[in-house]
């Protein structure tokens, strides 16, 4: 019934459309300043995302979320003509205010699509001819949909999901720095797989979910390593409660995931500082125009058993100003703190410590621009302070092609005066599709007290 009531207000829709479509007039002399919609499509039929008619379907949709656009894809006229019914059924509703330059843009768009609406009509015509059909097998599925549930709950949960992600990545050491404890590795030029996950997802009750993952890859030691094991909970609104192994919340790479990354490395304070999981219980939040996270931790880090009192404590939020505002760009500014042993305490023997970290992103159209700053007192030992900065820029040349660029500074101990290190990326990420990419980063380190370092590296990634 559902599919049905859908298809019914797909036609209702259309016909109100077509039958609005001249219901109002405008007068010659405001449309001089406006080209014609035909003029809009190019050779190929599309409409480019720099004209009016792209521009005024996208700022109008974007303000209920009924349509996503792609700001990388032209639209077809079919597309336009779709997305056009939808904003006029929507401005019926009175969920959509229109100021007068928009009627008149509206007004015009309404003569120019309205063969293609006409063409919609038949469409829904026909789907409702066949909706009968569709109707008998969704009744048998739902018939049958109780003992399909009763076969999955009791093993993998409702709505199980399988996915995950593996690189295969090459190593060229152009020069090396003669120092494997912070610079690159005196290991020769190879090939390696740095990360191969497997995800397993599932909903054990109407408010639980749960998450596991285990890498093989290279990074891992070569063997099945947990990486997430949790239970979540959405009782709360605009919250979920965790339970379990997951990530600690302090810094923005550090907590991105890493089929997610833009660049082939993450940044030396997010691999310092923020890139790591521990076993605890977190809470998140989501309001949309600001998000945060906070958790209490054991402080022994991942896949480690808890052997002592000490906890550790992370919070961050983000405050994204621009949530409303679509046609002005995304701006996410945030910060987050930490308390205990970090992520660098491989032998749980460091001591505890504090993290400050602070971040900001902007992103408009296709090129994005993002800062973090980050602060460890006690890094490594007792007394030894540390501190780092990355500035990150990114451009789509194409739906295709991205361009990076990246400078990196980290300085492990503030108070010696030789080593700090400076980092300096550039890339190129080429997408075959959503799921497989290529990645080529050239990276210069520059170190006061020693050579200077440089690695090419390529990286295929695809996901599933």
């Amino acid at each position: 019934m559902f599919k049905k009531s859908l298809v019914l207000a797909g036609l209702c829709s259309v016909l109100a459309f077509c039958q609005n479509v001249n219901a109002q007039s405008i007068a010659l002399a405001d449309l001089q300043d406006l080209p014609s919609a035909v003029n809009a499509v190019d050779q190929k039929g599309e409409i480019k995302q720099d004209h009016w008619v792209y521009k005024t379907l996208e700022n109008i949709t974007k303000r209920v979320n009924t349509e996503r656009f792609d700001i990388n894809k032209p639209l077809t006229r079919d597309e336009a003509a779709i997305i056009l019914v939808s904003i006029v059924r929507e401005i019926e509703k009175g969920k959509i205010e229109i100021n007068e330059a928009e009627k008149i843009q509206l007004n015009i768009l309404r003569n120019e699509f309205k063969n293609e609406a006409r063409c919609l009509q038949g469409r829904i015509q026909a789907l409702e001819t066949n909706n009968n059909k569709l109707e008998a097998r969704v009744s048998k599925l739902e018939k049958e949909q109780g003992t399909v549930k009763d076969a999955w709950s009791h093993r993998f949960g409702d709505k199980f999901k399988l996915s995950g992600f593996a690189q295969g990545r090459f190593t060229s050491n152009i020069r090396n720095t003669g120092d494997n404890g912070f610079g690159f590795p005196n290991d020769p030029s190879n090939f390696s797989i740095p990360s191969a996950r497997v995800r397993m997802s599932g909903k054990l009750h109407e408010n639980i979910e749960y998450k596991t993952s285990f890498d093989l890859g290279n990074d891992t030691a070569g063997f099945a390593n947990l990486v997430d094991a949790y239970v979540t909970t959405n009782v709360l609104d605009n919250h979920q409660l965790l339970f379990g192994q997951s990530r600690v919340p302090i810094g923005k790479e550090g907590t991105t995931n890493v089929p997610d990354l833009d660049f082939i490395y993450r940044s030396q304070i997010a691999t310092q500082f923020s890139d790591f999981r521990d076993v605890g219980v977190k809470i998140t939040g989501d309001y949309g125009f600001v998000t945060y996270d906070a958790g209490v931790f054991n402080g022994n880090l991942r896949n480690t058993a808890d052997n002592n009192d000490d906890l550790t404590y992370g919070a961050r939020v983000q405050f994204n100003p621009l949530i409303n505002r679509s046609d002005k760009g995304e701006l996410n500014i945030g910060g987050g703190y930490f308390i205990g042993r970090d992520n660098r305490s491989i032998d749980l023997s460091g001591p505890n410590g504090k993290t400050l970290s602070l971040f900001g992103s902007y992103k408009i159209n296709k090129y994005e621009a993002s800062v973090e700053f980050g602060r460890r007192d006690n890094y490594l030992q007792e007394g030894r302070n540390a501190d780092g900065i990355v500035l990150s820029n990114t451009y789509y040349i194409n739906d295709k092609t991205q361009l990076l660029a990246r400078y990196d500074r980290f300085d492990p101990d503030t108070s010696a005066g030789d080593d700090r290190r400076n980092r300096y990326v550039a890339g190129v990420n080429y997408y075959f599709a959503k799921h497989l990419k290529l990645m080529a980063n050239f990276v210069h380190e520059q170190r006061k007290a020693q050579k200077d370092a440089q690695q090419l590296v390529f990286q295929t990634q695809y996901r599933f």
